[in-house]
């Protein structure tokens, strides 16, 4: 699920629009599918979906050389805006590369996991008793963990700010693999978001009732 606010303040300080962005995440889809092996592009098939039923609203000339310039792709098709030939004029997709920039935004690296092992409590309290609440093997269960949250950036930034959250009130009571298995974080969301309204309010200088 893709964070309203966070998508917003990347392109604030990236300077792209949503229509570049889009051409970004249905690029980056795509070669998702490649990497796992699948080689039908359904995914690049929403791209021309895209293209083909929505022309009035395709990329322009500039919009792309200015995702090229500021090191998202990599175009690998020159343009000839002389000629009388309209494909020459276009852009082929097939020719656009995406480079790390994008990925890196967008999805995780293999270690995340260990970040989500940093905030977590090291022991908890359940009616009166402590227990190890780090009861996984970090390594084997990272990969897990991964697969749960499908490595999407924005899913893992908002499991571990709930995980500070619950264990900044002493609300967690599960031991780390049930909390991921179980996507307990989901649970809190909506208490999390007001509380981190209300601080937002509170900084700003205001009193929340």
């Amino acid at each position: 699920m893709i964070d309203t606010e966070k998508l917003v303040d990347f392109l604030c300080r990236e300077k792209i629009s949503a229509n570049q962005y889009l051409l970004l995440r249905l690029l980056h889809e795509s070669e998702l599918e490649v990497k796992k092996g699948n080689l039908s592009y359904s995914s690049r098939g929403l791209l021309y979906k895209y293209y083909v039923e929505n022309p009035d609203c395709n990329w322009t000339v500039e919009e792309v050389e200015d995702l090229e310039k500021k090191g998202f792709i990599i175009n690998y098709k020159t343009l000839d805006l002389t000629s009388p030939n309209p494909e020459d004029r276009k852009y082929d997709y097939e020719k656009i590369i995406l480079t790390a920039k994008f990925s890196d935004y967008t999805y995780v690296g293999d270690d995340a996991f260990m970040e989500i092992w940093e905030v977590y409590p090291t022991f908890i309290k359940v009616n009166g008793d402590t227990h190890p609440a780090r009861n996984v093997d970090p390594d084997e269960f990272g990969k897990e963990y991964l697969k749960i949250i499908k490595k999407d950036r924005q899913q893992h930034e908002k499991v571990k700010e709930i995980i500070k959250y619950l264990s900044s009130k002493g609300l967690i009571k599960k031991g780390l693999g049930r909390f991921i298995k179980e996507r307990d974080w989901e649970a809190w969301e909506e208490e999390y978001h007001k509380y981190k309204n209300n601080d937002n309010l509170n900084n700003n200088g205001r009193v929340s009732l």
